[in-house]
């Protein structure tokens, strides 16, 4: 069944649905309530930048004096300022904004979330602008929360099972066949694996 947020956790906790694959997070609260799977997919960030810059690379010597586009207030945005010491960190007001500001060349790279990021590049909006560059970066405690399935607390079984049925998927190639049909480009990198986002010396 198809229901608001809201409404799915609802549902589940008082057994009118068997497993909520929604995005609810798993934190000490939620604990006390459901169940989780596995991780089928972990949020990640990447950067982008224009077709015809010379950026190759995502790592902190590469970008050193380049202008690093952020969302202000996002935990992307607190990444760069922690880790990209020598590159000049401008913070957007919004997301729209800061996408605008590299399709127009305000700054020379952005990060932000791997999804959106990506929708936007084989979007009309962009037009044609941009492209990834590099690998993703996760960060698990700040812009990398999992995604899991949950079921209601103490349910073992299906927990097992659906876990069981999550590991198939991936043995089998299946998940990625299926990721391909719904995201128009790879959110991690087109042949490898992640970097783990990590704070990195500014000298």
């Amino acid at each position: 069944m198809v229901k608001s947020f809201d409404d799915a956790r609802r549902a589940l906790a008082e057994g009118q649905a068997d497993a909520m694959i929604t995005g609810l997070r798993e934190t000490a609260t939620s604990r006390k309530v459901f169940s989780f799977t596995r991780p089928y997919y972990r949020f990640s960030a990447r950067f982008a930048v224009r077709q015809a810059t010379a950026i190759t690379s995502n790592d902190v010597r590469t970008l050193a004096g380049k202008r690093l586009g952020a969302v202000a207030g996002t935990h992307h945005a607190q990444f760069l300022n922690d880790n990209f010491r020598r590159s000049k960190v401008r913070e957007f007001n919004s997301l729209d904004a800061a996408l605008e500001g590299l399709r127009t060349g305000a700054v020379d790279a952005l990060f932000a979330d791997s999804l959106q990021l990506m929708f936007w590049i084989k979007g009309t909006r962009s037009k044609n602008c941009c492209h990834f560059a590099g690998d993703a970066y996760l960060d698990p405690q700040t812009f990398s929360p999992p995604m899991a399935i949950a079921v209601k607390k103490g349910n073992k079984k299906l927990r097992d099972l659906l876990d069981h049925a999550l590991d198939r998927l991936q043995v089998s190639g299946r998940f990625g066949k299926i990721f391909k049909q719904y995201f128009p480009l790879n959110p991690w990198h087109s042949n490898t694996g992640q970097k783990t986002a990590r704070k990195e010396s500014a000298s």
